[in-house]
């Protein structure tokens, strides 16, 4: 039986369904002579006689015509199934790059804000002041900015003293917030270096008995991200304002730039509450002035009594005799969405007024009407507390979302089949691009100092003297735990970023004017004058710094611990941290904190890091080597080029022995770890023997250990039983350091 007669049509008789198989099998075949990749293979009159055959065989075929399938048929079979299959493979690249960008969920955050818009919007016309003489005016606020939707909670700052408040260096706690009927409050447990505190009630009403120094220290530690710690610069003293220890005066603190959180000011207080962009057509304020007379979108006297959610109603005259939870009164709020800045309670902002006080604003739960008006402004010693006073904060914009990829339009499936799979061609090309660039993970950028680890914790110490200087044996090495070192010795260009960021006036002398003039360690140059001072790279930068003391070193760590921020020279910066220098440059009794991130080596983590490699993992039988090479036998004498790169890198090489003859110098500094890989230690550190001789933190009577030789010295020096001395204000042009940290 012919092919194709076991599926016959409807109708269809063996016979016609056998031969129709056996024509499509034909048209199959003339498909392919058609195909061009075969076509050219064959001549023209080859093409032409075999078309003409096919036709005279279709026609001498029994029954009628249309039961030849078509090519155009199969051709439009085959397109649908293109098109269904790029269907199926948009959909799941957009269900793909849906969960790629997906926004994560948002956690309720610790202060709820709402967005002041409008930037640039006109002052009140109205007297912003009815106490004192002529007309004041409020409101003009020309940057976007934020406001708490709520004033700052009793739970909110039971949340901050717990934080920072375990011994109370500040007073941010007042006892009457747990005696006070009307709003107790928070109650304290303990004794000062462990106190704890605690909520009464659910929490929901605002804080009082808090001056203006409770709150600015309230939005440092906003602004620091909510650290747990002793009152410091890292929790509340340093942040939206530099308070240092200041609890009264304090009229010339201002806001820092780049303040995240801060006490609003009074034009800022005044525009979230009052002003509202609207005409009056469109439901703003009457004559379209752009301000109501109080806080709840009215300029009629709101109405007293317990919170409902009725329009224009507000704690105060009291009705309600005490605190009322934040936002209680939920139908009369301002037109940016805050609530409370009418009644419940007083609320500071950052004016300085009459040259002795702070501003208040909106009145209270005890207030008249009058106090609520956007006339009434009062003010008062910023260490007042009160039990109908509190504050809300302020704050910048949040970083915008990423945006995510614009939506592409549907395909149309209608239209020549050619033109939609091309259509659909297309947008799958884009969707896949999208879903790369979603999907792609960020290169991790380079570390400001590159850091190795230093394993093989508990090791025991070189059995060897450390320290051929004086008489017995000293043995050095044992570290019970890892830590990481830095690869390389600091450089010019890392001391030169730490200049700019904290040296525009150089309060401790961390530039040495012979950095510009040595032409051993040029250098660095300082341009302007104090304060203002900037400072630039000679050169390449990848040289070590030298012309540094152990505090230059110090506080270099310093910097480093605490975020590399820019500022004066202070406890923000590079005052404490690794170590509590508080204006320290000369001594030794100065020792590492316990909680230091960056510090200089002691004497055994650099003895360590220098020579130490297990014999199991290569080393020599003793665990440890002569020299930081990974050698027991003298290194090769390093040659340069002509900007101070070793050129004989290999193994075994170091910078001693006047041997980098470049820049006119007969010895002088080579760029750091330009060795090569053969020359560093076990654990990965270059230059630990020669370049420069590196500060560490052991102390001895009035010196600190310098260690590892430098360009100048003899061979000898660079060796594990060789320890210098050096008073820790020297300034040397043969004298740097490198750090240490923790492994993380």
């Amino acid at each position: 039986m012919p092919e194709g007669s076991g599926n016959r049509a409807r109708g269809e008789t063996k016979n016609e369904a056998g031969w129709r198989g056996v024509a499509g099998k034909l048209l199959v075949f003339a498909e392919n002579l058609t195909n061009p990749p075969l076509m050219h293979r064959q001549s023209a009159t080859h093409r032409a006689l075999t078309c003409v055959f096919l036709l005279a065989f279709a026609f001498c075929l029994p029954g009628p015509l249309s039961l030849i399938p078509s090519v155009e048929a199969a051709s439009a079979s085959a397109s649908k199934r293109i098109i269904r299959k790029l269907q199926k493979q948009i959909r799941t690249l957009k269900a793909q790059l849906a969960a790629a960008t997906a926004t994560p969920a948002t956690p309720a955050p610790f202060i709820e804000m709402v967005t002041v818009g409008n930037p640039g919007n006109v002052v009140d016309p109205a007297d912003g002041d009815s106490i004192t003489g002529g007309t004041q005016n409020f409101g003009a606020v020309p940057y976007e900015f934020q406001i708490g939707k709520f004033e700052v909670t009793l739970a909110q700052y039971v949340a901050f003293l717990n934080a920072v408040a375990a011994t109370d260096t500040h007073a941010l706690y007042n006892p009457s917030l747990a005696t006070d009927p009307d709003i107790a409050g928070i109650t304290r447990s303990g004794s000062s270096g462990s106190f704890t505190y605690s909520v009464i009630g659910d929490g929901s009403r605002p804080v009082t008995f808090v001056s203006w120094f409770d709150a600015a220290r309230f939005c440092n530690w906003l602004h620091n991200g909510r650290p747990s710690g002793t009152q410091d610069a890292t929790t509340t003293e340093r942040g939206a304002y530099t308070l240092d220890e200041a609890t009264n005066g304090g009229l010339t603190i201002t806001r820092n730039p780049g303040a995240k959180f801060w006490i609003p000011s009074e034009n800022e207080w005044y525009k979230g509450a009052y002003h509202d962009p609207r005409t009056a057509a469109n439901g703003g304020p009457a004559g379209d002035d752009f301000y109501w007379l109080h806080a709840t979108k009215s300029d009629t006297a709101p109405s007293s009594g317990s919170p409902t959610g009725a329009v224009n109603r507000a704690n105060f005259n009291s009705q309600v005799n005490a605190l009322t939870a934040v936002g209680a009164y939920t139908g009369s709020g301002g037109f940016y969405g805050t609530f409370d800045q009418g009644g419940n309670v007083f609320e500071w902002n950052d004016a300085v007024i009459g040259g002795t006080s702070r501003g208040l604003r909106g009145g209270s739960w005890v207030s008249g009407e009058s106090g609520l008006r956007s006339s009434f402004r009062i003010f008062n010693d910023p260490t007042l507390e009160s039990e109908d006073l509190g504050f809300r904060v302020a704050g910048a914009l949040p970083p915008a979302a990423a945006a995510r990829p614009a939506a592409l339009p549907k395909v149309s499936t209608s239209g020549p089949p050619a033109r939609v799979i091309k259509a659909l061609k297309k947008q799958v090309k884009t969707l896949k691009a999208q879903l790369a660039a979603a999907t792609a993970v960020p290169p991790t950028p380079a570390p400001f100092v590159e850091m190795v680890k230093v394993g093989n914790a508990g090791n025991a110490a070189d059995p060897e003297d450390g320290d051929n200087n004086v008489g017995g044996t000293q043995n050095f090495g044992a570290v019970p735990y890892e830590y990481s070192i830095g690869k390389y010795e600091v450089t010019l260009a890392q001391y030169v970023a730490f200049l700019n960021a904290v040296a525009a006036t150089d309060t401790h002398g961390l530039y040495n004017g012979s950095m510009a003039t040595d032409l051993n360690s040029a250098g660095i140059t300082q341009n302007g004058a104090s304060p203002s001072f900037t400072y630039s790279v000679i050169g390449t930068g990848t040289r070590p710094v030298t012309l540094v003391n152990w505090f230059d070193a110090a506080r270099f760590c310093n910097w480093l611990h605490n975020g590399r921020p820019k500022g004066a020279q202070d406890a923000g910066t590079t005052e404490t941290g690794a170590y509590a220098l508080n204006g320290a440059n000369s001594g030794v009794v100065i020792t590492r904190e316990a909680t230091a991130k960056f510090w200089l080596p002691n004497a055994d983590e650099w003895h360590k890091a220098a020579y130490h490699q297990p014999a199991s993992q290569g080393g020599d039988t003793d665990n440890y080597w002569l020299y930081p090479t990974g050698s027991n036998t003298i290194p090769t004498v390093a040659t340069v080029n002509e900007i101070g790169e070793i050129t004989n890198d290999n193994e075994n090489i170091a910078n001693y022995a006047f041997g980098a003859v470049w820049n006119g110098q007969n010895g002088n500094l080579t760029s750091v770890g330009s060795g090569g890989a053969g020359s560093a230690s076990h654990y990965g550190a270059f230059d630990m023997g020669g370049n420069v001789e590196e500060w560490t933190d052991f102390a001895e009577a009035t010196f600190r250990f310098v260690l590892g030789g430098t360009f100048i010295s003899t061979e000898s020096a660079m060796r594990a039983s060789e320890r210098n001395r050096l008073n820790p204000v020297t300034h040397f042009p043969d004298l740097g350091f490198r750090v240490a940290g923790s492994v993380n």
